[in-house]
């Protein structure tokens, strides 16, 4: 196959899967082809990302030494790794090793790959990336400068990363300019996701002091951050104003943050009102939200109520199902617990497993719920067991929830 019609192929839209994956096999299986052309790499990288196939970039760090690589084949392969790592996190590893060896041979990326593979770090827990990548912004501000969507990427990234600190750092280092409403949106929710949701309120009152106008996801971190606060009266208060002073209608997101909030406060009954007067349909998280206030509240009444409502409004999905057996397993009724467990299996409805991630050395690890198969299962496990020790001793639950995950 000559390398011209190889790069005709890569280039028909109308190729299926499988055609393009014998020219993928063709390509990555002779160097000096794939280098005969000086677009055809470029077009290799963009014909594999649709077809999910990007476990071939590490052949692809061995085949390329030779070839030049460009300011586009640099930030593609980072925009691939942050698009691929909801499905793989170990691919992260070999997709960075080979932009580093591109960066070494002189690409740079764009703002669109560096906002991407922030991203991706936030998402995965990857600090070290994720400093990588802000030591990068920094050190060449004439390649990538630092704007407001950078600035609130890194936020964002070391807020989800657990280094709030740095957040604020970058945060406060910004100009007004760049604090926009998605910087501060973002610092916003980390400083909830951290605990810190008195500070949350105070620097949405400073961003409206500022002049910036808060969004709709503004307004989510907000009402998230009352109902960790248990500031009830706050979160109604700007639950009203979200319409009527900023123009602002809420969606079913916004209903379920109200909705969260007052379950959390044990106002079951005003927060069965709230979903009842929804002018769109509740969907799986506000109904969640509700069961789960039923059942950590123990009112077996409101529950009920709860239930009826939802089989008369068709409401009682799969999304719904888990929450409702929890419910009924937090009261004991073990026989009505039995019963949804059996409208699961009609339904073939299944639990999606709880999994969380974090980096070590360097390398994401991910722990599912329920899955023993890690080699060094007993050491975590004795050391989950010292932690929930030490915090009983202190007089706190905080990870009970986290200790039946792990169970």
């Amino acid at each position: 196959m000559a390398a011209t019609a190889a790069l005709q192929l890569l280039c028909r839209p109308s190729l299926s899967a499988a055609q393009l994956r014998q020219v993928h096999a063709q390509l990555l299986t002779s160097s000096s082809l794939l280098l005969a052309d000086r677009f055809l790499p470029n077009q290799l990288l963009r014909s594999l990302h649709p077809l999910g196939t990007l476990r071939l970039f590490p052949r692809l760090r061995r085949i390329l030494p030779a070839f030049r690589p460009n300011n586009y084949a640099f930030s593609f392969l980072l925009k691939a790794s942050a698009d691929s790592t909801g499905s793989d996190a170990r691919l992260v590893s070999s997709l960075h090793a080979l932009a580093v060896d591109m960066l070494r041979s002189g690409a740079r990326p764009n703002r669109a790959a560096v906002v991407g593979v922030l991203t991706a770090c936030g998402a995965l827990g990857a600090l070290e990336q994720g400093r990588w990548v802000h030591a990068l912004v920094a050190a060449r501000p004439s390649q990538v400068g630092m704007d407001g969507v950078v600035a609130t990427a890194l936020v964002d990234m070391y807020a989800k990363c657990g280094s709030l600190d740095a957040a604020r750092q970058v945060f406060a280092a910004a100009t007004p300019e760049q604090r926009d409403v998605f910087a501060y949106t973002a610092m916003i929710s980390g400083l909830s996701d951290h605990g810190r949701c008195q500070e949350a309120m105070e620097l949405f009152g400073k961003m409206q002091a500022e002049g910036v106008r808060p969004n709709e996801v503004t307004f989510i971190c907000v009402l998230t951050a009352c109902g960790r606060a248990g500031l009830v009266g706050r979160a109604k208060e700007i639950f009203r104003s979200m319409a009527a002073e900023h123009g602002v209608q809420p969606g079913v997101e916004h209903y379920g943050c109200l909705v969260d909030v007052l379950g959390r406060a044990g106002r079951l009954r005003e927060a069965l009102a709230v979903v009842r007067s929804m002018p769109m349909r509740p969907d799986s998280y506000v109904l969640g939200a509700l069961l789960s206030a039923c059942a950590a509240q123990g009112d077996v009444d409101v529950g009920k109520q709860v239930v009826e409502w939802l089989v008369e409004q068709g409401l009682d999905h799969s999304g719904v199902h888990v929450q409702l057996s929890n419910m009924y397993a937090a009261w004991s009724e073990w026989e009505e617990v039995a019963r949804v467990r059996r409208a699961m299996d009609q339904r073939n409805v299944a639990k999606v497993p709880g999994c969380s991630m974090l980096e070590v050395d360097g390398v994401a690890c991910e722990f599912v719920a329920g899955d023993r198969s890690h080699p060094r299962m007993r050491e975590i496990m004795a050391a989950v067991t010292d932690l929930h020790e030490h915090l009983r001793l202190l007089g706190t639950t905080a990870l009970e929830d986290a200790w039946a995950f792990l169970l």
